[in-house]
């Protein structure tokens, strides 16, 4: 969503007039500020839900990496997620789900799509 709010106003306002610290600003604390929940998320600071993803940079797509702010809105994708928390709670730890079964949430999803695919 990022990268594409960034290329539709460039074409509308020019390349560089929306940058991607602005643009980072807006998904996270101007996004709690729209839902009237800033004082709970959408900033790092105490006594707010601690929601945070931590992400690689190994990966090629990353490297060599410039500034943090134009790779998480033109080029991290959800692969990149190395760890998660939600509301205090890790719920990934170096890419494992840590609170969900993996393999049987797949097997279920491609169980489904073999019953639509036959439905077809």
């Amino acid at each position: 969503e990022a990268d594409t709010a960034i290329k539709l106003q460039a074409l509308q306002n020019g390349v560089g007039k929306l940058k991607s610290e602005d643009v980072v600003r807006m998904l996270t604390l101007e996004g709690a500020q729209a839902l009237g929940l800033d004082h709970e998320i959408g900033s790092i600071e105490v006594g707010k839900s601690a929601d945070l993803i931590a992400i690689s940079t190994e990966f090629a797509h990353a490297v060599p990496l410039y500034n943090p702010f134009s790779h998480l809105a033109y080029s991290a994708c959800g692969r990149d997620v190395k760890h998660s928390v939600v509301g205090g709670t890790v719920l990934m730890e170096n890419g494992v789900l840590l609170t969900l079964d993996e393999e049987a949430i797949l097997s279920e999803a491609r169980s489904w799509g073999r019953r639509i695919a036959s439905s077809l």
